[in-house]
């Protein structure tokens, strides 16, 4: 079975903040934060990841940062939302938002 994120692009939204998530290959995505003002630098975060369908219109992203830092959530690709934990929001809450094909 291929994995259905392979060579995907998205676009994050959550409380204003904005981030790319790119799926480069069967095992690595790259989260670009930041940089959204010339103030700020981007800053790319690698990590390796499995995803797995929950069912036809839900698929589960699961990652671990280099820095050892875990990063969990389900894509709904019905209404385009996302829920969970991550890089993005600190993993003490629960992060929801938007996300889009870009």
């Amino acid at each position: 079975m291929t994995d259905p994120m392979v060579g995907k692009t998205f676009e994050f939204n959550c409380d204003g903040t904005t981030w790319g998530v790119v799926f480069e290959n069967a095992t690595r995505m790259r989260h670009r934060l930041g940089g959204n003002s010339p103030s700020q630098k981007a800053q790319d975060i690698s990590s390796a990841y499995l995803a797995t369908p929950v069912d036809e219109h839900r698929i589960f992203v699961y990652g671990l940062e280099e820095q050892q830092l875990a990063l969990r959530y389900v894509l709904d690709f019905n209404d385009m939302t996302f829920v969970g934990h991550g890089a993005f929001d600190g993993l003490s809450s629960t992060a929801s938002g938007e996300f889009r094909p870009s």
